[in-house]
């Protein structure tokens, strides 16, 4: 899920373990492509990060977006490639 942070995004996953913090931060994006990705979700609802990144990398269906792709990648990093975002 991203955040709002000044005129950027902050995106954070789940913990992995439960503890003082719930949520860890993954990446850091503009907030264009915060919209972008919250566009790709709402037209993919069920789709997890890794079918996203999938997705947006396809170059008949979007124009590549090399940020959209780092926090796709940093999510899979933290190990949340099969988890369906919230993004809004």
């Amino acid at each position: 899920m991203g955040y709002k942070y000044g005129l950027g995004m902050i995106w954070y996953a789940p913990a992995k373990r439960k503890g003082k913090y719930l949520v860890r931060k993954v990446s850091e994006s503009t907030t264009a492509t915060g919209n972008f990705l919250a566009l790709v979700h709402e037209m993919h609802p069920t789709a997890t990060i890794g079918q996203i990144r999938e997705i947006i990398t396809d170059k008949r269906q979007f124009i590549f977006d090399p940020e959209a792709v780092k926090v796709c990648n940093d999510y899979i990093k933290a190990g949340c490639a099969n988890n369906v975002p919230n993004w809004r």
